[in-house]
């Protein structure tokens, strides 16, 4: 998309999130060894926050992003993707 919508401005990118502590991850999150399996995946060692994801979206959306386009941003605190 980013290569169709690049001449007329639009930039296209793609937050990859991983595991953010959310309604949606609550089993995730809130279940003791499924929590302990995912921070041990991570390098950061813990489950994500939603700001940290509303971080990420304001930057694209700002002028500092204005050259940014076709992307896909892993916010995951070093959990590997399979991208």
């Amino acid at each position: 998309m980013s290569q169709q919508l690049g001449s007329e401005n639009i930039r296209v990118n793609c937050i990859c999130p991983g595991v953010i502590r959310t309604t949606f991850s609550k089993m995730l999150t809130d279940t003791p060894e499924i929590h302990e399996r995912i921070t041990e995946q991570t390098d950061l060692r813990r489950v994500g926050n939603p700001d940290e994801i509303g971080g990420i979206v304001s930057f694209l959306c700002s002028d500092d992003a204005s050259y940014i386009t076709g992307e896909n941003i892993v916010v995951a605190g070093g959990m590997p993707s399979r991208l």
